[in-house]
């Protein structure tokens, strides 16, 4: 009889376990799978640099309507925006217009030789599985609060 009580026990202290594991399995997934819809403020690294730059001298990245075309010296912020494992970046950036995809990236003259530099919001959209990057929007920048 006792090791009908232990036996009984054992099992149903291994269902138990087991129903435990499957709900934090299930709750794990469901949390790394949750679509992200904030803005983060995240760290301006070379890589993220390098990313925009790239971008903006690649004139097949641009979405049709975005017309203006800049070349960067410094990026004062930078945001980015999970959904679906793809990513939005909204970089706060001091650059000058250029007429040009070709002369975009990294500004490599002084600013005196350009038409305007100030203040700028680039967008950026980088698919996960694909890697391709399309250049989003270049608008003049009305401060550096967070992107909405």
């Amino acid at each position: 009889m006792f090791k009908n009580i232990v036996a009984s026990t054992l099992l149903s202290l291994l269902l138990v376990c087991t129903v435990v594991s499957h709900q934090y399995l299930a709750l794990t997934a469901t949390e790394h799978n949750a679509v992200d819809t904030a803005w983060k403020r995240i760290e301006v690294t070379e890589d993220a640099t390098t990313r925009l730059e790239t971008a903006l001298l690649n004139e097949s990245q641009y979405r049709e309507d975005v017309k203006e075309r800049v070349c960067v010296e410094v990026v004062e912020r930078l945001y980015e925006l999970v959904v679906a494992n793809d990513r939005k970046y909204q970089y706060y950036a001091y650059a000058c217009q250029v007429e040009s995809a070709a002369q975009s990236g990294s500004c490599t003259h002084s600013r005196e030789t350009f038409y305007q530099c100030a203040m700028f919001d680039i967008r950026i959209y980088e698919q996960a599985w694909t890697r391709d990057v399309e250049v989003q929007s270049i608008e003049f920048s009305h401060g550096l609060s967070s992107p909405a």
